[in-house]
């Protein structure tokens, strides 16, 4: 954020300078006669912006009158222009060996100073300057500007709050102190500085784009966009804006005027790599892939060694079921990056996809070679496991992980599911009631251990307060809602157990276990044609629970042996 601020603060400051015409010294003693001619071919050769030539006709000159100041100073600014800087700092040192309250020299020294980036000595240079010409307020200004750059906020408000004091039409210095106080996170103070610099000059976009940043910052994203609109009303050729406008548009679902903003961007720049990106992803999440893949593919060819735009394609390629190919972009991305998560994540994220778990539990082993401190890490590693049935080695993965992420309930669910898995009942009541102490608003386990209690016709009074808990923290959940009406079935409340139930079905559809417990109540209220009907769906879905086919075929077998009522 303080990057892109910088960016519109240099610009306001420093384009009058970037645009003016040489300038000559005002030094009252004229050159020598003879050096004159040297002098005012090097002064044309500047006009001309013919640098090389001025400086060596500037040079030529001062061998003449070796001792003008002059001269000196004019073959400076060209020097300057040259990016000559340590030049330019040691013939101005000499001047002001010479004469200390020389003013453009003292000038240019603060402005090399500047563009090298030392601006604590351009600080210094401009407050002497400041106590020469203490009528010039440009330069508390740039004063302002470089406290500002240094983090030194409360220098920058005292030197910007006596410019405002001296002249209350200031408005660079309003909207400087706007930035100020943004970087501060006073955003109050920092929209009424901005508002006093826009009701000074109401054209002034950059005031405008600030007031944005504040309301986004605020989450309110509709005053961001009408800042933002009218920032670019006033600059519509400013990419920042635009693609900052476009984000917000982007946030706020309009996606007419989201794509509006970005082909304006991409006219405006149609080799700006970043364009083409933000172009790329907006398609992406409008789910767009061909699209998606042209604009990436034109920004890859602009920036082919850029790993975030290499790393979104894979995610378009991903999404589009290429998966080769997004694997092949995810691996230059590791290797130019070989710390970057988020590309071993994709990689360990395709491989489960084409089911190739030992390539993915290996993906994940390489990243906790060199990143420990991600739980989450340890969550889809320990998934894997899970899915190759290898309890021990996921049980040990997580005693591991809890050694450092003691209370993280994820993983001490995890841990209570491989319990269940390996028939260890208690220890797993054990770990479900440590996850809900953690965190009493963890649905998932509150459920878990409700509809465990259930299933085992136990505690069936705190099943139901279990359960309960998780309806109320997630009301819409078909499961939870089929956990408490095999509470009901359990206390034998089949009316109730059979509405919650159907409602379950019709919340979480095609999952064959509900429809089991569907079948099973209807079997215990005698509707045995409903119940074989909810069996056999069962059995159609039968590949999404291990087990449940024997279970359902023995139901439907025994059924068949029953007398006839």
């Amino acid at each position: 954020m303080k990057k892109l601020l910088l960016f519109f603060i240099c610009m306001a400051l420093l384009f009058a300078c970037a645009s003016q015409q040489p300038k000559i010294s005002d030094d009252s003693r004229m050159p020598d006669p003879d050096a004159a001619f040297f002098f005012i071919r090097g002064y044309e050769a500047e006009l001309a912006h013919n640098w090389p030539e001025a400086e060596t006709l500037y040079r030529r000159a001062l061998v003449i009158d070796p001792s003008s100041r002059y001269i000196r100073v004019q073959l400076g600014y060209v020097l300057t222009r040259m990016e000559k800087s340590d030049e330019v700092l040691v013939l101005m040192d000499a001047l002001l060996r010479e004469e200390p309250a020389d003013i453009h020299a003292l000038k240019l020294k603060a402005e090399i100073l500047r563009q090298q980036k030392k601006y604590q000595d351009a600080i210094g240079v401009l407050e002497r300057l400041s106590k020469l010409q203490p009528d010039n307020l440009d330069y508390l200004l740039m004063l302002g500007f470089l406290h500002y750059q240094l983090d030194q906020h409360d220098q920058a408000i005292n030197v910007l709050g006596e410019l405002v004091k001296k002249d209350a039409e200031a408005y660079k210095a309003f909207d400087l102190l706007g930035s100020v106080y943004i970087d501060r996170k006073e955003y109050d103070k920092a929209a009424e500085y901005l508002g006093s610099a826009i009701k000074v000059n109401p054209e002034l976009d950059t005031a405008y784009f600030k007031l944005g940043i504040i309301a986004e910052s605020r989450d309110d994203l509709e005053g961001a966009v009408k800042s933002y609109e009218q920032a670019v009303r006033l600059n519509p050729y400013n990419s920042q804006m635009r693609q900052r406008l476009a984000q917000a548009y982007l946030k706020l679902k309009t996606s007419g005027k989201t794509f509006e903003e970005l082909k304006s961007l991409s006219r405006q720049s149609p080799a700006d790599a970043d364009v083409h990106t933000r172009m790329g992803m907006f398609f992406f999440e409008e789910k767009q892939y061909d699209k998606a893949l042209d604009e990436l593919n034109i920004a890859l060819t602009i920036r082919p060694d850029s790993t975030m735009i290499m790393y979104y394609l894979s995610l378009v390629l991903e999404e589009t079921g290429k998966y080769d190919e997004a694997l092949s972009l995810l691996r230059l991305v590791i290797k130019q990056e070989p710390s970057n998560i988020k590309a071993f994540l994709h990689v360990a994220y395709i491989y489960g996809k084409q089911k190739k778990s030992d390539e993915a539990i290996r993906v994940y082993e390489e990243i906790l070679s060199f990143e420990k401190e991600n739980p989450e890490i340890y969550f889809y590693y320990v998934n894997e496991l899970m899915q190759k049935k290898n309890y021990q080695k996921t049980e040990a993965v997580l005693q591991e992980a809890l050694i450092r992420f003691r209370d993280n309930d994820q993983l001490l669910f995890t841990l209570a599911v491989v319990y269940e898995k390996t028939g260890r009942f208690d220890d797993m009541v054990g770990k479900l009631r440590k996850v809900i102490e953690v965190n009493p608003r963890n649905a998932e386990a509150l459920n878990y251990l409700g509809y465990s209690f259930a299933d085992r016709g136990s505690n069936l009074d705190e099943a139901m307060a279990l359960i309960q808990r998780a309806i109320d923290l997630k009301p819409d959940n078909g499961y939870y809602i089929d956990s408490l009406g095999w509470v009901y079935f359990r206390q034998g409340k089949l009316e109730q157990a059979l509405e919650a139930i159907q409602k379950a079905v019709s919340l979480a559809e095609d999952d064959p276990v509900l429809y089991e417990h569907l079948g099973d109540v209807y079997h215990a209220m005698s509707r045995n044609e409903q119940a074989v009907e909810a069996w056999k769906r069962a059995l159609q879905l039968q590949e999404k629970e291990e087990g449940l086919k024997e279970r359902v075929e023995k139901k439907l077998s025994d059924l068949e042996k029953e007398p006839a009522k």
